[in-house]
């Protein structure tokens, strides 16, 4: 279908070619004809004709109606206009939109529209002007470019690759301060990161602005406008800001990282919420909101995704990308642009009418958002719909009922989601803070202050959204004026009604009031005035109903009061005769408080009624008697004051003052009397004993004093004297003149024998005999001390202490004594030694250790000839060296003795000679049948170097050699002995008692071949090696011929120790090592090889 001049005049700006600019600038906008003003609206008229879905006829009526809903101010899309005309239907609209969608791209930053017509899709291109992202096709919820107002300023696209510099977000993982985790989201505007801030090491959310130092100035502005907006915001419920800047060109600032899911997220998973908590969640995103309104914010874009679930369930408000901070900017948005998400957006924000956008604006999206919390659908459902459709529904369809969706829905909830709904911002709630307290009155089960609109409202919506119809409109019109009046008539009926009723209770309220009963006639009037708040008649009465009822309450209370005087008095009368009793029972302080009390009960009857002659007269006699027991008692201070008591009560005020001035001269004498006691006490006290004495002595010269004051003087006296002795007596003690003490302690006895004398005298004799006892522990005799310590035991008021210092005297003592048995023991002086520990065991008896060493020196001093005692403890044995195959290790042994030499050729030749060869009990079970193998060179008896059963001419002393493990073995078991386990033999040679440490070769930890034999080629006498002994006294454990021990090696192997004569030094020096573990077969009969025995005590 072609287009007529007259249409072409209408659309005259048209559209030129390929990726230009749509318009032909702002002279060619103002010549426009067509009034509509926005280009792509004009691009719809031209795509609707070439459609055939309009006419010109139809596109000129309905720029005329378009034209007159601006005049009245009210903005409305084109498309909207031919949907209301009835010239287009929405399939029709979203079919134009479709198409122009494929034509045209909007620059949604800065409004600049390009014709794309043939673009590839899916390309990303860059407006030329701004730098912002485009992308083709746009997908539906970015309509918010496409139905925005377009510059004036020309402007081509650019490819995306020209513009990049500045664009890209961080790269790897470090941004200044902070290190990139994760993206986590991307909008239009920017990227936002996980990030940790490294100066806190804090979780954040950091938002980079796409475009770096190429952003447009508009993008710039926008994304500081919303740092800002966060910054002055601190509410629970909204995500807090924490950093603003810019680093390497790029834009950024960072928030709380909330963990958690976004709302959308909860509605996906779970469709609907139950009531209470989809309220609740409304009610603090409310709170939050109206915080922000207050702080001048506008947050414009409330849905699901820009509300947060953290990890507590508490709902967080983020993403202020369109907030609009009313101070920062007034005009932050362009008139005209249509900024938000169309599923949530107010009817204001989809037409664009910016100046009516506002804090009701974001109470609509949040009404939105608990709608679809309830259901678990949107308000609208937008299903493929985009343009100028997709917000025509906000603009005009009716919203379906909640309780439709989700029958479970309360009534008043849904009041409250339909008025947060409503399409008129002045018929909704006036602020966010409204909606949240009709919230919590529905949840505390209040009534709510939201209520379904009327009929007669219902009909005004129709017929003010279908004016232009005229016929239509009219008998509408006319149907609803009848309507209204019968409404109003039922309404003129209810208020007859209404007025009718408080006349019925005006009387009722009347007839009450004449029989005084003001509390029933209140409640009626209160009625009425609720009713019919200026009723005369109604106010009169309540003023006279009050001022009547309070008079007859005070009535009531004065004679409340009256009753109260007359109880006091009664209880006053009783406590009165209580302490008549009490005298007569001999309990004269308790009698003295009764009276008080009493005194007290009439005084407050009095104060009730001050004409109760019964309470005169208690208080009277009760003062007068009280006062009188003060005098007796000599208290006349008290006295007097109790009489003036008695005073003006008009009963005897003469006697009264007789008795005051009685008692004052009595006062004045017994001041003068305690001014001299007073002066005496004060001398005892400063220890003056004698002007203290001569006090109490001018005291008893006073006048009327009672026996008992003189009694009391002279124990006064006597009490001087003793205390001045106990004083004089305590500080010789302190001086520890503890004789002199004694004597004057003795003279204030004779004064009186106290406890505090004897415990003197025992103080005196505990500590005498602590100072001998100290003097002796000084002196180093504990045992006498000891003895005196007990002693003193007797007297002390605490035996626990006495016993500590025992205790502490025996530790000295043991000290003492173990220094002294260990000094004897390192000079192996046994016998004194033993001495010294026996007094130990004496000390403390039971001590497992001190009888241990006891019993060890006891052996130790009975050691066999030529053995070596060695006490028992733990060791270190072994080797780190891999190639002495004698691992590091510690190791326990109990006492034993080691022989000092190795044995001889003289001593193994009476074993010989003994026949031991022949006797079975010496030889181990396992070689008896090879016994009779073990013979010398001579196939006799004996080690394999003798010759004819005996050893070498002049062979006596030196070490037998050519014997076996097992030869060893029996003559250890025939001398009583055993052989020394590696681990014994080890000790022996190596571990240096007195220094406690232990050495690598017998003599020391330094090499030396002239030390033992070790350059011979023959055994030496035992023991003429003085240097190679251990630090135990053994000789030849380094060198002259190795010694079998007892102990077993891999099963098959017996372990020898030491070193040998007649090896090259390079192997000795490893040999003769104390740690080095050799270990042939238990029958090998070496020429170099012998042995040493070891026992163990009897026990």
């Amino acid at each position: 279908m072609g287009m007529d001049n007259d249409f072409k005049d209408t659309f005259s700006d048209g559209v030129s070619g390929e990726g230009e600019l749509i318009g032909g600038g702002k002279a060619a906008a103002k010549e426009s004809p067509s009034g509509m003003g926005k280009k792509q609206e004009k691009f719809f008229g031209i795509l609707a004709v070439r459609k055939g879905f309009l006419s010109n006829e139809q596109l000129q009526r309905a720029v005329a109606i378009q034209n007159e809903y601006m005049k009245r101010g009210r903005n409305k899309r084109f498309g909207e206009v031919c949907v209301e005309l009835g010239l287009l239907t929405e399939e029709q609209v979203e079919e134009i939109l479709r198409i122009q969608k494929r034509s045209v791209l909007i620059c949604g930053n800065c409004g600049v529209p390009y014709l794309i017509e043939g673009f590839p899709p899916g390309k990303k291109w860059r407006c030329k002007k701004c730098n912002f992202v485009l992308e083709v096709p746009l997908m539906p919820e970015e309509v918010v470019a496409m139905e925005s107002e377009g510059s004036d300023d020309a402007a081509t696209l650019v490819l995306e690759e020209e513009v990049t510099e500045g664009g890209s977000p961080p790269s790897g993982n470090e941004f200044g301060n902070y290190e990139i985790i994760e993206k986590v989201a991307q909008g239009g505007m920017g990227i936002i990161y996980k990030a940790r801030q490294k100066g806190l090491d804090r979780i954040v959310a950091l938002k980079v602005l796409l475009g770096g130092e190429a952003a447009a100035e508009e993008m710039i502005r926008r994304f500081y406008n919303e740092a800002k907006s966060i910054a002055k915001l601190r509410h629970p419920n909204i995500v807090p800001i924490h950093e603003v800047g810019e680093f390497e060109g790029k834009h950024f600032f960072t928030m709380d990282f909330i963990h958690g899911e976004s709302l959308r997220h909860t509605i996906i998973t779970k469709k609907r919420l139950p009531v209470p908590m989809a309220l609740t969640l409304a009610q603090k995103v409310a709170d939050a909101l109206q915080y922000a309104h207050e702080h001048g914010v506008v947050h414009r874009d409330i849905k699901p995704e820009n509300i947060l679930i953290d990890e507590t369930g508490e709902p967080m408000v983020t993403d202020f990308g369109l907030a609009k901070d009313i101070e920062l900017d007034p005009n932050v948005t362009r008139a005209g642009v249509v900024m938000g998400t169309p599923a949530y957006m107010s009817p204001e924000q989809a037409r664009g009418e910016h100046d009516k956008i506002g804090p009701l604006s974001d109470v609509y999206s949040l009404g939105a958002v608990l709608y679809e919390l309830l259901t678990g659908e949107p308000v609208y459902r937008f299903e493929g719909q985009i343009g100028l459709s997709l917000l025509l529904k906000t603009i005009q369809k009716e919203i379906t009922p909640p309780r439709k969706l989700n029958p479970v829905i309360p009534k008043d909830v849904e009041t409250i989601v339909m008025k947060a709904l409503e399409k008129e911002p002045e018929r909704r709630y006036q602020s966010a803070g409204e909606l949240a307290d009709d919230i919590e009155r529905y949840i505390r089960g209040e009534p709510i202050i939201a209520h379904p609109p009327s009929l007669v409202y219902k009909l005004y919506k129709r017929v003010k959204k279908y004016w232009y119809v005229s016929v239509p409109i009219i008998a509408a019109t006319v149907l609803v004026v009848a309507m209204v009046a019968y409404f109003m008539s039922v309404r003129i009926e209810e208020k007859r009604e209404r007025k009718r009723k408080i006349e019925q209770v005006l009387k009722e309220a009347n007839e009450l009031f004449d029989e005084k009963q003001y509390d029933a006639v209140l409640e009626r009037l209160s009625y009425v005035l609720r009713e019919d708040p200026t009723n005369i008649q109604a106010i009169e009465l309540r003023l006279k109903s009050e001022g009547l009822k309070k008079e007859a309450e005070k009535m009531k209370e004065q004679q409340r009061i009256k009753e109260n005087a007359k109880l006091s008095a009664m209880e006053g009368e009783k406590r009165a005769k209580d302490a008549e009793d009490l005298l007569s029972k001999g309990e004269r302080w308790d009698a003295k408080i009764k009276l008080n009390e009493a005194i007290i009960e009439f005084t407050k009857a009095l104060a009730d009624d001050r004409d109760l002659e019964e309470a005169k007269r208690g208080k009277f006699d009760a003062c007068m008697r009280l006062g009188s027991l003060f005098e007796e008692d000599r208290d006349f201070g008290a006295a007097v004051l109790i009489f003036y008591g008695a005073l003006d009560l008009g009963i005897d005020d003469d006697r009264v003052r007789a008795e005051i001035e009685r008692a004052k001269r009595l006062q004045q004498r017994m001041e003068q009397y305690d001014a001299v006691v007073e002066a005496a006490e004060k001398a005892r006290l400063n220890e003056k004993w004698d002007e203290a004495i001569a006090k109490y002595e001018q005291a008893l010269e006073f006048e009327n004093l009672t026996d008992a004051e003189k009694a009391d003087l002279k124990e006064k006296i006597l009490f001087t004297r003793y205390q001045s002795l106990f004083i004089e007596g305590k500080n010789l003690v302190r001086e520890g003149k503890f004789d002199s003490a004694a004597d004057i302690f003795k003279k204030a006895a004779e004064i009186k024998m106290t406890e505090d004398i004897k415990e003197q005298l025992r103080v005196i004799e505990y500590r005498k005999l602590l100072t001998n006892a100290r003097d002796l522990e000084r002196g180093n005799k504990f045992l006498e001390a000891v003895e005196v310590y007990k002693k003193a035991r007797d007297y002390a008021s605490d035996p626990t202490d006495v016993e500590r210092t025992i205790s502490d005297c025996v530790e000295n003592a043991v000290a003492f004594y173990k220094k002294r048995m260990r000094d004897e023991f390192l000079r192996e002086n046994y016998s004194d030694a033993l001495k010294y520990a026996r007094v130990v065991a004496n000390l403390k008896p039971g001590d497992g250790e001190i009888i241990r060493l006891t019993r060890e020196l006891e052996w130790a001093a009975e050691a066999p000839k030529d053995m070596i005692p060695i006490f028992s403890g733990t060791f270190t044995v072994g080797s780190h060296i891999l190639s002495d195959r004698n691992p590091l290790r510690k190791v326990t042994l109990k006492f034993f003795y080691i022989d000092r030499y190795e044995v001889t050729n003289r001593e193994y030749k009476k074993f010989v000679d003994a026949g031991g060869y022949q006797m079975e009990m010496f030889w181990d079970p396992e070689i008896r049948a090879s016994v009779s193998k073990f013979v010398d060179r001579t196939n006799q008896p004996g080690p394999a170097t003798w010759e004819n059963g005996t050893f070498p001419q002049g062979g006596d002393d030196l070490p037998v050699t050519g014997v076996c493990w097992y030869e060893a073995r029996a003559f250890a078991r025939w001398k009583g002995k055993r052989l020394p386990t590696e681990e014994e033999w080890e000790v022996a040679a190596s571990y240096d008692r007195k220094n406690d440490k232990y050495l690598l070769y017998p003599w020391g930890d330094n090499w030396n071949i002239k030390a033992g034999n070790f350059d011979s080629i023959a055994p030496a006498p035992v023991g003429t090696n003085q240097m190679d002994m251990s630090p135990a006294g053994c000789y030849d454990m380094g060198g002259n011929v190795f010694e079998w021990t007892d102990s077993i090696y891999q099963e098959r192997y017996r372990v020898i120790k030491g070193g040998s004569f007649g090896l090259s030094e390079d192997t000795i020096i490893r040999f003769a090592r104390n740690p080095k573990r050799k270990s042939p077969e238990p029958t090998y009969r070496s020429p170099n090889t012998g042995f040493r025995c070891a026992m163990s005590p009897s026990e």
